[in-house]
């Protein structure tokens, strides 16, 4: 390969050949899949770059055999590097055989195949390129408004064409944690009017309040009527070890409720598997890992039976063997190519 530019062939374990291209800019051109077969490639993936310096992909493609277009993605930019539209064309459906094309402008061609646009806005008056507006198709469109001179988003409303249809409000602590996100399905930008909401769901998060400041203890699920009442439906309190695991989570049926329904329990290793686990029954699942964080064997306090797991030297499952309360044992195996494909069970 050319240190300006050429192209770098490479072979799986089974000679199946892929080419890659590259210009001068050592920018990706071209993937030609061939195979194992000396016939040419059976599909090329394209790619096209402009904007400044050449560095913002224009368009992708991937073709078949006779290098006809069957998929193709193309993007446009502001001057900061923001992707404003997305592009796919292509036979989207099912039911447009057009192909899309790449003329010898490298710009796209229309040939009337099937096209979905995704459009983006952004407010470029502060530093933080916010996204404020994004389209998808013709009919939902997502609007973000963000808390002045900060990267934290305000509020998030969906459309159906000029209709709200979904709204999310959202509040922060000093440290930028979300604490607070109200969900519902008015049609008006302020949050405060609540004309015609039927359903609106309130997600409150506490943090700890030392350590690990940014792992939530408490959280709680609401539901909130048309006057602004809200009713606690579930709430948790996390528990956490000195390394910032979950150890515990109570789960209470209300924020009055003076004992929890239930608790689940977690307990690690020293790499962070997880060994023992406590479900909402009081029933216990042990698990034994290897050195390479691979489940060994498994047993529960509530099952009728263990498992062992065997793996090769490539961390691959090569099998499990079940055994019943009587010591019976029922063993599956697995084979694999020289590729990672599973070809085989073997029971």
């Amino acid at each position: 390969s050319h240190h300006l530019g050429g192209y770098t062939e490479v072979k799986d374990v089974k000679s199946n050949k892929t080419i890659y291209h590259y210009n001068c800019s050592q920018r990706l051109t071209q993937i030609e899949y061939c195979g194992r077969l000396a016939k040419g490639a059976h599909r090329r993936d394209h790619f096209y770059w402009g904007g400044k310096n050449n560095t913002d992909l224009m368009i992708q493609t991937i073709s078949d055999e006779n290098n006809g277009v069957q998929l193709l993605h193309a993007f446009t930019y502001d001057a900061y590097g923001n992707p404003l539209t997305e592009t796919i064309q292509g036979n989207l459906t099912g039911k447009n055989q057009r192909n899309p094309m790449v003329g010898n402008d490298q710009k796209v061609a229309h040939t009337g195949c099937e096209s979905y646009v995704k459009k983006c806005d952004f407010a470029l008056q502060t530093a933080y390129n916010h996204k404020i507006c994004e389209r998808e198709g013709e009919i939902k469109k997502t609007t973000y408004s963000y808390y002045r001179g900060k990267d934290q988003v305000a509020s998030k409303l969906v459309y159906d064409r000029d209709t709200i249809k979904e709204r999310h409000f959202y509040q922060y602590n000093d440290q930028g944690m979300l604490i607070r996100e109200m969900t519902d399905d008015g049609f008006n930008a302020n949050e405060g009017d609540r004309t015609l909401v039927s359903q609106s769901l309130l997600h409150e998060i506490a943090p700890l309040k030392e350590g690990f400041i940014y792992l939530p203890e408490e959280e709680k699920f609401s539901s909130v009527d048309a006057n602004g009442e809200k009713t606690c439906f579930k709430r948790l309190l996390n528990h956490y070890d000195k390394h910032g695991r979950l150890t515990a989570q109570d789960h209470f049926e209300t924020d009055h409720s003076p004992s929890p329904r239930y608790r689940l329990h977690w307990t690690y290793d020293a790499h962070n598997n997880v060994t023992e686990q406590v479900n909402a029954a009081g029933e216990t699942l042990y698990r034994t890992f290897d050195a390479n964080g691979n489940v060994l064997s498994e047993r529960g306090s509530h099952l009728p039976y263990r498992k062992n797991f065997s793996y090769d030297f490539m961390n691959r499952l090569t099998s499990v063997e079940t055994i019943d309360e009587t010591g019976a044992s029922y063993k599956l195996s697995y084979q694999y190519d020289e590729c990672n494909n599973r070809t085989a069970s073997i029971d």
